[in-house]
């Protein structure tokens, strides 16, 4: 049992406190991928179907990896910035985006009122591959932290930014921020 003492501590040094989240998420993020990947391959037809299931994996990819980055900001400028997109995006999507949805679903989805499998099986790999990479992504920002990084937080209260310290130093603290009772709550102008 002592000649692998060392691999703990190793394994914290480079991947942080959370070392075994990390590594579990990423290997069953490959492990999804490869079944998501094979299962595009085996679930068309034709070699075109092949070709769009892939399109639409790497669109689901894509748009998991960006919300990731958005749900899990690693500090005060990408909270900023991420917020003003956030903002200009909703109102595209609760105006004119949701008022062709329903249309669109109608159209693509359904033949005569009947579902088209075939569609609704793309839809299913690009919800499992965005469900898939937000995952990896929320998860990796979140608890892959090998240097303890100490970050500040800043959010509005009652019209007042108040900035907070936290650092992400286990699982509880990636939940529940961790503030820190050394720093006052000051609000800034």
């Amino acid at each position: 049992m002592e000649s692998i003492s060392w691999f703990w501590p190793w394994m914290e040094s480079n991947f942080g406190k959370n070392a075994a989240t990390v590594l579990f998420t990423n290997f069953f993020a490959a492990l999804f991928a490869a079944l998501l990947i094979r299962l595009c391959s085996k679930l068309a037809p034709d070699l075109n179907s092949r070709f769009q299931n892939y399109l639409i994996f790497c669109l689901g990819a894509l748009l998991g990896w960006g919300l990731g980055m958005f749900l899990a900001p690693y500090g005060a400028q990408d909270q900023t910035a991420f917020a003003q997109m956030g903002q200009l995006a909703s109102v595209f999507i609760s105006g004119y985006a949701l008022s062709k949805f329903d249309r669109f679903i109608e159209a693509s989805m359904f033949d005569e009122k009947k579902p088209r499998v075939d569609s609704w099986i793309k839809v299913g790999l690009f919800v499992a591959t965005a469900l898939l990479a937000l995952l990896t992504v929320v998860t990796n920002r979140l608890y892959f932290r090998p240097d303890g990084i100490s970050e500040q937080f800043n959010f509005s209260l009652g019209g007042e930014v108040v900035t907070h310290k936290y650092s992400i130093a286990n699982l509880s603290d990636a939940v529940y921020v961790d503030l820190l009772r050394s720093e006052d709550v000051a609000p800034r102008r």
